[in-house]
């Protein structure tokens, strides 16, 4: 264990670093995070980490994590004890890495849980989509992991890796896309009471990362009525559950009554975010735009803020629409003059200008 104290010594001490300007930055509990900080997820509850290129990485109830470091195509975590739920948006540029004790996970864009455990040096690697590498003792040049496979292994323990059975979706949905800023239209469901017992089991299944499975129990619990009854935090969480799931149309749903109900709420800001992404999944860009805009007009700077403007340059630019690509081309260079898309919105405003000038 002393050589395992000294290796996860070595990878804090290489991996922490001051970002510079053009690297991803992250948000807790509605506040701005710094590389470097420590994290704790609190005993009740999982907290979760929104970076500005869309990730979401979730820390389950009492889990301590570090931010080690942030670049501009992803960031390194070193992971002290329990387990996280990782969503890394895949971008082609995405590089990722999570340090537990001796062992590294090295991500691009991809779904996955990982659980370390320090006391018993043993790490658990759970694959829900995508794929990734495991580096460590007992692994050689690296152990690939790929969707539906799930790794244990220890310091001194050989590499265990199962391949689950698919987890049970629900049934494909009819609608790609809704008009926001309207609720989506929900599929008929039974109408079902909610009873404290069921809104724990949706909750605690989501919270471990079985997201199909929790969206299958809030199908019985009624998913309307959850979306009624719900706070913010729930609903969001459950928003997250049905997206994770492959359920756009759910998702949709929860996220739009989270606007819809707590405006004024922190959450209500992510869930804007969240509905723009899933449109612009769906390929509806019209419909991403306009909730991308109606996140950015929720706040100057918003924690998503960089991503949504340079969101919002893409889809007018590809729409050809000129006058609006403009405008948001001023706008992210105003606010994110080193961003990602910077490049871009400079080449926009670019290709505007000999038309200007004919005028």
């Amino acid at each position: 264990m002393a050589g395992v104290a000294a290796t996860v010594a070595f990878a804090v001490a290489f991996f922490v670093a001051r970002a510079g300007r053009n690297d991803l930055r992250f948000e807790v509990a509605g506040r701005a995070g710094q590389a470097g900080a420590s994290v704790t997820a609190p005993a009740g509850a999982p907290l979760p980490l929104r970076f500005s290129d869309g990730s979401v990485l979730v820390f389950q109830p009492g889990a301590q994590t570090r931010v080690a470091r942030l670049t501009d195509s992803g960031a390194e975590l070193v992971l002290d004890s329990g387990r996280l739920v990782a969503d890394v948006r895949h971008t082609g540029e995405a590089r990722w890495s999570v340090v537990a004790g001796p062992f590294k996970v090295r991500v691009t864009g991809t779904r996955f849980g990982a659980e370390w455990s320090p006391a018993s040096g043993k790490l658990a690697v759970e694959m829900f989509e995508g794929a990734v590498v495991v580096e460590g003792p007992s692994l050689g040049r690296g152990l690939a992991l790929r969707g539906g496979e799930s790794l244990e292994v220890g310091v001194s323990l050989p590499a265990v890796v199962t391949r689950t059975r698919p987890a049970p979706v629900a049934p494909p949905e009819l609608a790609p896309s809704v008009s926001p800023p309207s609720s989506p239209s929900a599929a008929p469901e039974p109408a079902v009471a909610a009873t404290p017992r069921a809104l724990a089991a949706w909750s605690e299944l989501a919270t471990s990362g079985r997201y199909a499975e929790a969206l299958a129990a809030a199908e019985r619990e009624g998913f309307s009525h959850l979306c009624r009854q719900l706070d913010a935090d729930g609903l969001l969480a459950l928003g997250d559950a049905a997206r994770y799931a492959s359920s756009p149309l759910r998702a949709r749903q929860a996220f739009a009554a989270l606007v819809r109900r707590f405006s004024h709420d922190q959450r209500s800001h992510d869930a804007l975010f969240a509905l723009g992404r899933l449109e612009f999944e769906a390929g509806a860009p019209a419909a991403a735009a306009r909730w991308f805009e109606r996140y950015l007009a929720t706040a100057r700077n918003p924690p998503l803020g960089e991503e949504a403007a340079g969101r919002l340059v893409e889809i007018y630019e590809r729409a050809g629409d000129g006058e609006a690509a403009v405008r948001a081309a001023r706008v992210y260079l105003e606010r994110h003059p080193d961003g990602l898309r910077a490049g871009l919105a400079r080449k926009v405003l670019a290709a505007q200008a000999p038309a200007e000038a004919r005028r």
